[in-house]
């Protein structure tokens, strides 16, 4: 008949497992037990069968479990037993920590696929750096592919901290090889993982140490900090006992030097930017392609974003800190990130807090803040900034400049930010550890308005005006994790860097700088110490102009980049 059609009822599945449900707690036409450690569980032969292959098989063929209607199982505990129990009749289970091998175990024993994609959807929901190594054995083993992939992507990003770790500590060579052979690893400088090597071969030196050069050539050291690779890599005994070690080493001494006499590593590639964009003069975001026909394209900013905020790179987001309220002309403390795609309101907070809250998190580059810094409560220093509020945006300290540096290197345990008044030479260190403040060396040439950025544990300064308005090529830099360090001139910039906006590291030496006034865009070797007349796009081959499109107004821009 043509008017026939089937109806149905979205409610009537869920009805009925919850009455099978209820059969099972109450014994209602249960005709199979299951006894596991001494306790027995009741359940429907047909719902075992139908969900999994393993009852099916058991219940379809001459086993005696098809008669007895008994079926002991000792490869389960009765906590797991009553973990599928749930599943078979509700579609649900209630997870943890410590029952997910035990549920995948039984999972994979009763070959029931639905409960073992369900289990892998949770441990997807708790990857974490501490569990990451142990995450990634699970899923071999139990061959979860989107785990095993979350797994190994956490371990790259939060590599730091994985090899540190316990568990890392009983890996086998070839684990080890794979990841200090991935290009994926999310570290800042490669210190971490010699000192990771080091602890991982003293676990089982008699069984490891012939593994030591083999796993050490691995190592980017180009990319070691120097006073790490002079004070703790040179010096460490197993590198001393062997000859090939020490010649790689030595190499590179050499090579930081005269950095073009060597053929320059490659660097990974979590520590190369990939995105790159532009923060006006009109607190407009533009995004920004380095290319041979350079452009620019606006970012819709849904939040609030002033040119006057200090620009903090974190997680691979940037974090617009305050600034300057176009709508109500005064000073905010709102903070806004950005990662390429999204906009996010993180609330205000006081920028002292902020610097605290930024040192706990190790190992991380602040570089780009150039804001108008303000203390909330009287110091000792207070007299030395001429300022005394808790906000940005203030005339009182126009110019002023906030560059952190985090280090991996054990002899540099603590951040700092430092401070660099507008239009002097002096620099005052904050140790946001002890919120102590210390005199460093001033600057060799007195300047505001000028670009700086840290690399490592070196912070560079580049152009910017003099007091009496002159524009500067010059720069200078301060390696802090020298004794008595002072600031060191560097050669001058192949043109003026008048109001210079800003600067940060396209990849681990090279240093980008936008002109201020103008629209000329240099690059700056913190290797060889030379100005490039190109820019690399780090993505492609080098072949891009140093001057950006004559129609991108960009002149005292602030650029900043991300990773992605």
């Amino acid at each position: 008949m043509s008017n026939e059609k089937y109806v149905s009822s979205d409610l009537f599945p869920g009805k009925c497992f919850t009455n099978l449900n209820r059969f099972r707690d109450t014994g209602y036409f249960c005709d199979v037990e299951l006894n596991v450690e001494e306790q027995k569980f009741a359940a429907h032969r047909n719902i075992l069968a139908a969900s999994s292959e393993y009852f099916a098989t058991m219940f379809n063929t001459n086993m005696k479990e098809k008669y007895t209607g008994v079926v002991d199982l000792k490869e389960v505990s009765a906590n797991t037993i009553e973990q599928v129990l749930d599943f078979v009749y509700t579609g649900k289970v209630k997870m943890c920590w410590d029952s997910v091998v035990p549920v995948l175990k039984a999972a994979s024993l009763f070959q029931m696929e639905d409960l073992l994609e369900c289990i892998e959807k949770y441990t997807l929901l708790i990857v974490t750096a501490s569990n990451s190594l142990d995450l990634k054995e699970i899923s071999q083993h139990f061959m979860l592919k989107s785990l095993e992939q979350a797994a190994i992507e956490c371990i790259h990003k939060h590599f730091d901290e994985v090899c540190m770790s316990e568990k890392f500590l009983d890996l086998s060579e070839n684990e080890v090889r794979c990841f200090y052979e991935s290009d994926e690893l999310n570290v800042e400088v490669e210190d971490v993982l010699f000192t990771a090597l080091v602890n991982w071969t003293n676990h089982n030196l008699q069984a490891r140490q012939e593994s030591f050069l083999g796993l050490f050539s691995l190592i980017r050291l180009q990319f070691v900090t120097k006073v790490f690779l002079t004070n703790i890599i040179r010096k460490e005994k197993l590198v001393r006992d062997n000859m090939n070690c020490r010649d790689l080493v030595e190499d590179v001494l050499h090579f930081q030097i005269k950095p073009d006499t060597l053929e320059k590593q490659k660097p990974r590639s979590n520590n190369v930017y990939k995105k790159w964009f532009l923060l006006t003069p009109n607190s407009t975001v533009k995004t920004l392609q380095l290319k041979e026909d350079s452009s620019c394209d606006d970012v819709q900013t849904p939040l609030h974003v002033s040119y006057q905020s200090a620009i903090v790179l974190h997680e691979n987001k940037v974090v617009f800190c305050g600034g300057l309220s176009l709508t109500h002309n005064k000073a905010t403390t709102s903070i806004v990130s950005f990662d390429g795609e999204v906009w996010k309101g993180e609330g205000n907070k006081k920028m002292w807090s902020l610097i605290t809250v930024n040192h706990t998190l190790p190992n991380k580059l602040l570089i780009n803040i150039k804001a108008r810094v303000h203390l909330e409560q009287p110091r000792e220093s207070q007299k030395q900034l001429d300022v005394s509020t808790f906000s940005f945006g203030l005339p009182s300290t126009e110019g002023a400049k906030v560059s952190g540096l985090g280090s991996t290197a054990q002899s540099i345990a603590k951040a700092k930010v430092k401070v660099v008044e507008p239009v002097l030479a002096s620099v005052d260190c904050i140790n946001v550890m002890t919120n102590k403040w210390t005199e460093v060396p001033p600057l060799q040439q007195k300047r505001k308005q000028f670009a700086a950025s840290a690399v490592q544990h070196t912070i560079y300064v580049f152009g910017g005006n003099s007091a009496n308005g002159k524009h500067l090529n010059s720069a200078e830099f301060l390696d802090t994790s020298t004794d008595n360090p002072t600031w060191t001139f560097l050669p001058n910039a192949p043109f003026p860097l008048p109001n210079a906006s800003s600067c940060f590291i396209a990849h681990y030496d090279e240093i980008f700088v936008l002109g201020g006034d103008c629209q000329k865009l240099c690059c700056f070797s913190t290797f060889s110490h030379t100005w490039k007349d190109t820019v690399s796009d780090v993505t492609t081959k080098i072949e891009d102009e140093e001057n950006l499109n004559s129609k991108i107004d960009v002149a005292g821009s602030k650029i900043f980049g991300l990773k992605m």
